[in-house]
C-alpha cells in the first residue's frame, strides 16, 4: 500500500527535476529578439501562427526567417527566440512549469491501475 505513494512521488520528483534542468540549459542556449512581421498574421488571438518575419542582428545585418507569432498586422514588432546557432526557436521552458509537470506526473495515477487502460490488470479478490 506504500508503494504506489511513494512511486508517485518519485515519478513527480523525477519529472520536477527533469524539466528544471531542461528549462535552466534552454534560457542559457536560447536569447529573444524583436522582429518585424513581414506578413499579417491572421487567426485567434490566442493561437500563434506561422509568418515571415525581419530582424536586425547584432552586427547590422538584416535576417528573414519564419516564426511562431501571435496574431498581428503586418509591420508589428514581435519577439521571437532564437537558439545559440542562431536558428529560430520556441521560448525556453519557464522554470514554474516545472512545478506543474512534478504535480501532474506524481497525482496521475499508473496507466495500468486506471479503470479506462486497455492494459489494466484485474484487480485481486480479497475472497
Amino acid at each position: 500500500m506504500i508503494g504506489l505513494p511513494t512511486a508517485s512521488l518519485g515519478a513527480g520528483w523525477a519529472a520536477y527535476t527533469s524539466t528544471t534542468h531542461t528549462a535552466r540549459v534552454q534560457a542559457a542556449e536560447r536569447h529573444p529578439v524583436t522582429a518585424r512581421l513581414i506578413t499579417n498574421s491572421e487567426g485567434t488571438e490566442v493561437a500563434r501562427q506561422r509568418v515571415q518575419v525581419s530582424w536586425t542582428e547584432k552586427d547590422g545585418s538584416q535576417r528573414t526567417d519564419i516564426a511562431r507569432v501571435p496574431t498581428g498586422p503586418r509591420g508589428a514588432t514581435m519577439q521571437i527566440w532564437m537558439d545559440s546557432e542562431g536558428s529560430v526557436t520556441e521560448a525556453p521552458i519557464k522554470p514554474e512549469n516545472a512545478v506543474g509537470t512534478g504535480w501532474i506526473t506524481g497525482a496521475s495515477p499508473p496507466a495500468r491501475s486506471c479503470p479506462w487502460s486497455p492494459t489494466r490488470e484485474p484487480a485481486l479478490s480479497m475472497y
